[in-house]
């Protein structure tokens, strides 16, 4: 999916969601993450930027061990309790892209 002009999310931070199998989405990332790199190298020293890359439909679901106050799951799940993918960026098909304001 290409990146995203107008997105029909609450987010005004999304950028577009990109599949980790197909070389022209993955060639866009790295053309994005060259682009937030040279802007805050530029002359900008107000505003920073930073790219967040979150996955999203993972390839295997994982057991959750448990945390600090949290149960571990009684079966496998695709992801943990704060919403954050099981087995990380590496485990994601599909990976939402967004770029925030650094502070």
């Amino acid at each position: 999916m290409p990146i995203m002009m107008k997105n029909n999310r609450d987010s005004t931070s999304y950028i577009g969601t990109f599949q980790c199998d197909n070389p022209n989405d993955m060639s866009q990332i790295d053309m994005v993450k060259s682009i937030v790199k040279w802007f805050n190298k530029s002359s900008h020293k107000k505003y920073k930027v930073r790219l967040c890359l979150r996955g999203r439909k993972p390839k295997t679901k994982m057991l959750y061990p448990g945390g600090y106050m949290q149960q571990k799951s009684k079966g496998p799940v695709s992801y943990t309790p704060s919403g954050n993918i099981m087995g990380g960026i590496k485990n994601a098909t599909v990976l939402d892209a967004y770029i925030y304001k650094r502070s």
